[in-house]
């Protein structure tokens, strides 16, 4: 696992909530690897660090489909 940008990463992922997970990575204050969470541009994170907050979330989504039936 390298370097990746949030969009590449929903892409790579399947993953339809970019902005849920760039709100996510900015309340965690996940800091990327190029520039910082204030400037423009392309952002490069570790994608260990973005599949686990993913990890996290799909985690969440199962536990409430399990504790309140299907969402």
């Amino acid at each position: 696992m390298g370097l990746i940008t949030i969009p590449y990463f929903c892409r790579k992922y399947d993953f339809h909530e970019a902005d849920v997970l760039r709100n996510i990575v900015k309340f965690l204050r996940i800091q990327p690897v190029t520039g910082n969470l204030e400037t423009r541009g392309m952002r490069f994170y570790r994608e260990k660090d973005l599949l686990f907050v993913y990890d996290q979330l799909i985690k969440m989504a199962e536990i409430k489909k399990t504790d309140f039936g299907e969402v």
